[in-house]
């Protein structure tokens, strides 16, 4: 039999107990555990017969973003500007909307959020993720701010961002933000900011996604 079992959830730190009677069976669950950004507080014990592990993970809010709209201008003009740009792989041509930019930046260091991509740019970095990472690196930001999966991945053959957002959710998240121009019907454990397109993103949009966090820490 499994048992996870949460033991204790302090600001910042999630705690888990892994148990299983079968001990290879339970350092098999570790490993997967591990890998996931969890590290061992102690040794393996044992507690009725079972064998147990306490484990933790640093947590953090999560801030997913789309491009267009948000950090890039959604005109004709620029859009096609940037397509031709990707499509020769010239990352220098494409220049986020500075003020947006900062504005997300400021959000980032404020909260000690890491960023995550759902937009459907990624379609242009399918086969050089890492490529999508360099892009934001060039237009401002740093490597702290960045999520280790900043790229979120596809789920499925079919162009399905609401399935690509829920299936990307990391142990390491405290809360999931989503911020785009469009509507999505997310499940309850992701928070949907909508971000005026004429715009992009502001330091207005900042303070209310800070309430939004507050809001939630208080409940």
């Amino acid at each position: 039999m499994t048992i996870h079992h949460m033991i204790s959830t302090m600001p910042n730190v999630r705690q888990l107990t892994l148990s299983h009677r079968y001990l290879p069976k339970l350092q098999h669950m570790l490993a997967i555990k591990e890998k996931a950004g969890w590290i061992r507080c102690g040794d393996v014990y044992s507690c009725y017969n079972v064998h147990c592990i306490d484990i933790s993970i640093d947590t953090y809010v999560t801030i997913y973003t789309s491009i267009s709209g948000v950090l890039f201008s959604t005109s004709d003009r620029e859009q096609e500007y940037a397509f031709q740009a990707l499509k020769h792989n010239d990352l220098t041509r494409i220049k986020f909307l500075p003020n947006a930019v900062g504005s997300l930046i400021s959000l980032l260091d404020t909260t000690d959020a890491r960023l995550k991509v759902h937009s459907m740019w990624r379609y242009s970095f399918y086969d050089q993720k890492d490529k999508l990472a360099e892009l934001f690196l060039r237009n401002g930001f740093q490597e702290e701010h960045l999520h280790p999966d900043f790229f979120v991945g596809f789920k499925g053959k079919d162009a399905n961002i609401i399935h690509d957002i829920e299936f990307s959710a990391s142990d390491n998240s405290s809360m999931n933000i989503v911020i785009d121009t469009d509507f999505m019907q997310l499940c309850d454990s992701f928070k949907l900011y909508l971000v005026d397109s004429n715009f992009g993103f502001q330091s207005s949009d900042v303070f209310e996604i800070k309430n939004l966090i507050g809001r939630e820490k208080r409940d």
